[in-house]
């Protein structure tokens, strides 16, 4: 995808994101919102459901690249401020 934009000559930031604990959470899963409100109370099950999740699809030696809507817009907004520094690169947006 970089190639292709640079071979149109236009502007461009590219932001990789990784797996979205808010999704993960139920944020923009709607059918997952009960079971995201019956584990409020209990974070560190949220936290271990979400990396087994996580291993089963992956593999055992590949890192995990995890990322929040917080981080993603942290990021979207720091690029638009420093649109010469940003523009024409791709960044990995995660914790």
């Amino acid at each position: 995808m970089d190639e292709k934009l640079r071979s149109l000559q236009l502007p461009f930031t590219i932001l990789r994101l990784g797996i979205s604990m808010d999704d993960f959470l139920g944020a923009s899963l709607p059918f997952a919102r009960p079971l995201q409100k019956s584990l409020e109370a209990h974070p560190a099950l949220v936290g271990w459901l979400f990396l087994a999740t996580s291993r089963a699809v992956t593999s055992r030696d590949s890192r995990i690249p995890l990322t929040t809507l917080r981080d993603v817009g942290r990021m979207a907004v720091w690029a638009f401020a420093n649109l010469e520094e940003a523009q024409g690169k791709a960044y990995e947006v995660r914790e």
